[in-house]
């Protein structure tokens, strides 16, 4: 009896053993795959997105135009000589200080690691009080920015076409989350997804006839990210998308959720507490 007890005993560590160094890659206990590790590389650049979109300016100077600034505290990283760091500098910012929104003072210095990038993070807030988004009064809708959304995969290189089913798969997440949801689209999306002109009805159909989702095509001649951002500083709703807007000066202090979609998954980041 004691031989089975001290048998069984090794059987249940090598088990143990055998999941901490091969199974524990992949939920359930597989082994890491190819697709795991690309799907986790596509996650990770989705995060790193997130927080460079998160810095609306890294300069040298200690002033930004038309924002008042509040020092955080100092973040650098070290690259190559001759490396253009100014991207990693805004992300190490961000990740570091969810409030950051600019880095100023950027300086280099070279040292035995390779180039020191070294600057001040700082909290803003515009001077122009309209371009700050109105406080959310009670539980708001989630715009989606549907000709965004569907362009996912295509804008990380995964695909030569948009995609109907990212836009489904993330408004059924919304809607999990028991999310009222608002999708806004361009009124192009219908000839990029099908080759035919789609309106508000004929999407919303498409999608599934998803209940309680509100579409909007936008009629011809107007821009989506115009209604969207319109939209979002009136009522301090956040906005599901990867585009960074920065040819929106009023954009910049909107709050935003990014995502991500590849290899059969699709997936939504959390809200930014500092957004």
């Amino acid at each position: 009896m004691g031989d089975l007890l001290i048998y069984g005993g090794l059987l249940a560590l090598v088990g143990v053993l055998g999941w901490f160094f091969f199974g524990r890659g992949k939920p359930g206990g597989g082994a890491r795959t190819g697709e795991d590790a690309a799907l986790e590389t596509l996650v990770e650049k989705a995060r790193a997105q997130a927080l460079r979109g998160a810095i609306l300016a890294v300069t040298d100077q200690d002033a930004v135009d038309g924002l008042d600034l509040t020092p955080l505290g100092e973040v650098w990283v070290t690259r190559d000589a001759g490396f253009d760091a100014t991207n990693a500098l805004a992300r190490a910012a961000a990740a570091k200080h969810r409030e950051a929104r600019v880095v100023t003072g950027v300086r280099q210095t070279m040292t035995a690691k390779g180039m020191e990038w070294r600057g001040l993070a700082q909290a803003a807030r515009p001077r122009d009080y309209r371009l700050m988004p109105a406080k959310a009064q009670g539980v708001l809708p989630v715009l989606v920015d549907g000709s965004n959304v569907v362009n996912w995969e295509r804008n990380a290189g995964l695909s030569e076409v948009a995609n109907l089913n990212i836009l489904k798969a993330v408004v059924n997440i919304l809607r999990g989350e028991r999310r009222e949801v608002q999708v806004i689209c361009d009124a192009s999306i219908g000839h990029v997804l099908a080759g035919r002109f789609m309106n508000s009805g004929m999407l919303w159909e498409a999608l599934g006839k998803p209940k309680g989702v509100q579409v909007t095509v936008i009629e011809k001649g107007q821009i989506a990210d115009q209604a969207l951002i319109d939209k979002a500083l009136k009522t301090g709703a956040e906005i599901v998308t990867n585009d960074l807007y920065r040819d929106h000066p009023a954009a910049a202090f909107l709050h935003y959720r990014r995502g991500w979609s590849g290899y059969g998954r699709v997936g939504l980041l959390d809200l930014r507490k500092g957004d």
